[in-house]
């Protein structure tokens, strides 16, 4: 186990969540782990695992027809399904299983380190599990007729491949980011590599997100410094230069793949 007494307590809930899906899956179903996995894949997020399998061994222009052998490289989403593909290269299609406990694990870490910014540490776990558990409460207490109730329920999120349980997660790394540099320094060499490292991942697997965060960042200045925010950038044009390149980098090495 972990050194740090919380994070122990994040990866055991982590697990029982990921085990309640599951073990009754294993137990009351008796489908081999390929169709097992399909069938329990959130909503469309099945039309990805093809991709998946390309990226995993290096296939990028696959066709279905027999007569078409010479296929141009097919885009893909690679930030988004990269990690499954390491994993699927290494797990087969156990990848699958373990990705959605990673992403449960780190899903609860993230809003860990956000909430322990405002409340004790167990009052911010239990709020993360409350975050994590929004779709199962919406659907026990039967209010997704709600007006808006719906879209939290499938919107805020999901283990569904790779939109919203990977690229989602990207954008709550960018939101811990800018509270950490809100509560901690804001021009620090480490925070603007990592920033630019979430811009470039958000930019190319889901670009609204790579939006919402450089509008959230520029905003985040102008409350910060008012009227001097672009003093501010002048001042510390290395460290923005710095992040605009590790995006551009990300963006570069996954999208024009």
């Amino acid at each position: 186990m972990l050194r740090n007494k919380n994070i122990n307590t994040i990866l055991i809930i982590s697990i029982f969540l990921f085990s309640i899906k599951w073990i009754l899956s294993f137990y009351f179903f008796k489908e081999n782990l390929s169709v097992r996995i399909i069938f329990e894949s959130v909503t469309d997020g099945h039309y990805y695992y093809p991709l998946i399998k390309y990226l995993a061994f290096f296939e990028f222009n696959n066709s279905f027809d027999p007569n078409i052998d010479n296929l141009k490289i097919i885009p893909l989403p690679i930030a988004g399904i990269f990690f499954h593909s390491i994993f699927f290269k290494i797990f087969g299609f156990m990848a699958f299983v373990v990705m959605e406990l990673l992403a449960i694990f780190i899903f609860l870490i993230i809003f860990y380190k956000i909430f322990s910014y405002f409340f004790s540490e167990n009052e911010s776990i239990v709020l993360s599990l409350l975050l994590f558990t929004i779709p199962s409460i919406v659907t026990i207490l039967n209010i997704e007729n709600l007006p808006y109730i719906n879209l939290l329920k499938s919107n805020f999120y999901t283990l569904r491949v790779p939109r919203l349980m990977i690229n989602t997660l990207y954008l709550f790394t960018f939101l811990y980011l800018l509270i950490s540099m809100e509560k901690e320094v804001i021009f620090n060499k480490k925070k603007f590599i990592l920033l630019g490292l979430i811009l470039g991942l958000s930019l190319s697997s889901f670009y609204y997100f790579f939006v919402i965060e450089v509008t959230a960042f520029l905003f985040f200045l102008i409350y910060k410094f008012k009227f001097n925010f672009l003093k501010k950038i002048l001042e510390q044009q290395k460290n923005f230069v710095l992040s605009i390149f590790f995006s551009y980098f990300q963006f570069y090495l996954f999208f024009s793949t």
